[in-house]
This record gives C-alpha cells, structure tokens and sequence, in this order.
C-alpha cells in the first residue's frame, strides 16, 4: 500500500487539471478554518463565528472568492 502522500499525489495527477484546482482551493479553506478553529500549540483557537469572517475577509486575496462565498453562506445559515 503507498503513502498516503504519495497516493494523494498521484490521485492528483490522474484528476483533469480544473478538477485538481478546484480541489485544492477547497482544501484551503477547509484547512485554514481547522487551524483557526482547533488552534494550534503557539496560536488559542477562535471561535466558529470569528474563523467564518476572517475567510470572508480573505476571500479573494488567500482564498478563491466564490468557493469562499459559498463556505461563509454555508456557515451562516
């Protein structure tokens, strides 16, 4: 059985390119609100509230506007 790197990588590369993109700009935010939801040994944890509106405040500089948009309307209702 390979890596589980390995194996998403290679996963990846059979993905047409657009698919792969989009994956990965979904990933980001998935993982940014992990981060700021979870916190981390040098950083407390935010609250669901406070992580939602910084990805809406990054939305199109750190992350895909629209994919953003959808996250935070998601996250609103």
């Amino acid at each position: 059985m390979p890596e589980i790197p390995a194996f998403f990588m290679e996963a990846m590369q059979a993905m047409p390119e657009n698919i792969a993109e989009g994956s990965t700009r979904i990933l980001a935010i998935a993982d940014a609100y992990d981060v700021m939801t979870d916190g981390r040994p040098y950083k407390k944890a935010i609250t669901r509230r406070e992580a939602v509106k910084e990805i809406e405040k990054c939305a199109g500089t750190q992350f895909d506007p629209e994919l953003a948009a959808l996250f935070v309307e998601i996250f609103n209702i």
